[in-house]
């Protein structure tokens, strides 16, 4: 009888741990951001990218994945599932991310500053300027 008690006391136990193994710590589910470099050229083509990851596993391009930004009182958002940006405005720009993963969303404590940096135009020193040119040959005969 003895011998039953224990069996079925340590089945008991063995089913506690195996009930409580699938707990999740609330700090493996937050979202973090980081970006590739912290400034970019305001020219259009220089992009940044962002890498969006969620307990461990990246959710940069997932359809599920929201990437906001503000500058300068303004503010955006990207395509879901994009995780690149490019801009011809200069600027200071702050990114956060948001995620879904149908049941529960999830968003960055953390945020990510990029700055577009203005760049110089080769036809802004020749506005208004005239150049004039003259070209001749030896078989041109006027």
């Amino acid at each position: 009888m003895k011998r039953i008690i224990n069996i079925i006391m340590m089945l008991a136990a063995a089913a506690t741990f195996a009930s409580c193994s699938g707990n999740v710590d609330p700090a493996d589910l937050k979202l973090s951001i980081r970006a590739d470099k912290a400034s970019i050229a305001a020219d259009g083509t220089d992009a940044v990218t962002f890498t969006v990851s969620q307990a461990g596993e990246d959710v940069s391009v997932s359809s599920g994945m929201r990437i906001t930004w503000e500058c300068e009182g303004k503010s955006g958002e990207l395509k879901a599932g994009a995780n690149t940006f490019s801009t011809n405005v200069p600027g200071t720009y702050t990114f956060s991310a948001t995620y879904s993963d149908g049941k529960n969303q999830y968003q960055t404590e953390d945020k990510v500053t990029v700055t577009a940096t203005a760049v110089a135009s080769l036809s802004s020193g020749w506005l208004h300027k005239m150049l004039a040119m003259e070209f001749t040959s030896v078989w041109c005969t006027y």
